[in-house]
């Protein structure tokens, strides 16, 4: 027990001396909400001026079909208010698509191949092309919802058409016909069938009623939920450098000679240290986000357990990096420079520092890959699963096992690398 109670001793030193640190206050509580409440400020001002707009989705047609289906998919896509049509008519319209697309004009663009009236007539099948900015791989799934909806009665049109062209051939009854009878008791069929499947569908055996949620559709977007985790995963890896800091404080003024003299084990008190620097991280991110969730309304999601698990995960990762950075450097002073370069690199490639509405970590990029690999865009990962997507903790395991698995590399080496006695 008596381990225990020197850890306990040690880290209750320690974390009265950091928080008498008033300048170190400033940096890891004080700087995430001014940054965070400028940035929402500046995103919900933007958004502001779109708002009751809705999602609108520029969208390039090329229609190279000159029969009536072509025409067909391009007024029906004209009358959905959340899509912004744009046709190009030009000869080499494909090749100008093309060119919006890749140099991220436009986002996607529609290609109707010049077959497409014929094929459906045919029964052969045709299809439309889509061509869609990586950058923006969501507007194409939302466009290919919108499509198959939108699709549906020319294929519906296209298969009863088919059907009774099948039925007059097979039957035999045009074959005493002309070919203007046959078109006009085709054309008669088909407009007693439309009429009939009309009727149906006003009044529908199921219908689904779409019930809007609770939010004003136009009141902003909540910044902070997007803001807030990263600048506070940002500003806790600055408590890196107090951390080498105060190793090399300790072991040059003799405190750890006299501490080991005790006797009190190496274990202790370097359990000790983490334990108060880890206990500020809880404190920080506790507060960062009890103050964003109450004066701003901040979603916390609804696994209070998560953000704990989280936050822990964290914690162990930043002082041990900050044990990591102490045994690898050769005084204070380098360790201190070596953390602050650290921590605003980092913070960059792992996505601290918000820009638009998808995460760096969501995003398919060279990037948005290697903050998968850094410990802030891990935490971020689990914090925007929690705060965001209402993720259970089973969901995010794999963010708490990356970041205990990295907290263990880096402690491993600093144990190994660690000098108790001064240079």
């Amino acid at each position: 027990m008596n381990i225990f109670k020197h850890i306990l001793n040690i880290a209750w030193k320690d974390f009265q001396i950091l928080i008498r640190d008033r300048g170190l206050l400033a940096v890891i509580i004080a700087m995430p909400l001014l940054f965070g409440l400028l940035l929402s400020s500046a995103y919900s001002g933007s958004y502001n001026e779109n708002a009751g707009s809705g999602l609108v989705i520029p969208i390039l047609i090329v229609n190279e079909d000159s029969g009536t289906f072509g025409q067909r998919v391009v007024d029906i896509l004209k009358q959905i208010e959340e899509l912004k049509i744009t046709e190009i008519t030009e000869t080499n319209a494909k090749e100008l698509a093309n060119q919006a697309v890749l140099s991220g004009d436009q986002s996607v663009a529609l290609m109707i191949p010049n077959e497409f009236s014929r094929q459906i007539e045919d029964y052969s099948g045709s299809e439309i092309n889509m061509i869609v900015d990586p950058q923006k791989k969501d507007y194409g799934v939302i466009l290919k919802g919108i499509l198959d909806s939108a699709l549906a009665p020319v294929i519906v049109e296209g298969e009863i058409r088919y059907g009774i062209q099948s039925v007059m051939k097979n039957s035999g009854m045009s074959d005493n016909m002309t070919s203007e009878m046959e078109v006009a008791t085709e054309a008669q069929t088909m407009g007693v069938v439309m009429t009939q499947l009309q009727t149906q569908l006003a009044d529908p055996l199921i219908t689904v009623n779409l019930v809007s949620s609770a939010r004003d559709p136009k009141m902003p977007i909540n910044f902070f939920n997007l803001l807030m985790p990263g600048f506070t995963v940002m500003f806790s890896f600055f408590l890196v450098g107090s951390v080498g800091e105060s190793i090399f404080r300790e072991r040059d003024d003799g405190t750890f000679r006299r501490l080991l003299a005790g006797p009190i084990p190496r274990a202790a008190i370097i359990a000790g240290k983490m334990l108060a620097f880890a206990t500020l991280i809880l404190v920080q991110v506790g507060l960062l986000f009890g103050i964003a969730a109450g004066f701003f309304s901040m979603d916390l999601g609804s696994n209070p357990l998560g953000l704990i698990l989280i936050t822990v995960c964290l914690s162990m990762v930043v002082t041990s990096l900050g044990l990591m950075v102490a045994s690898l450097a050769k005084s204070g002073k380098q360790a201190d420079s070596i953390s602050t370069l650290l921590a605003f690199v980092l913070a960059g490639l792992g996505g601290c520092i918000q820009f638009g509405l998808t995460p760096l970590f969501l995003q398919e990029n060279a990037i948005a890959t290697l903050s998968r690999f850094i410990p802030q865009g891990q935490a971020l990962w689990g914090y925007y699963k929690l705060i965001n997507q209402n993720a259970t903790l089973v969901n995010i395991l794999p963010q708490a096992g990356i970041l205990l698995g990295m907290a263990l590399v880096f402690f491993l080496i600093a144990t190994w690398r660690l000098k108790w006695e001064p240079a």
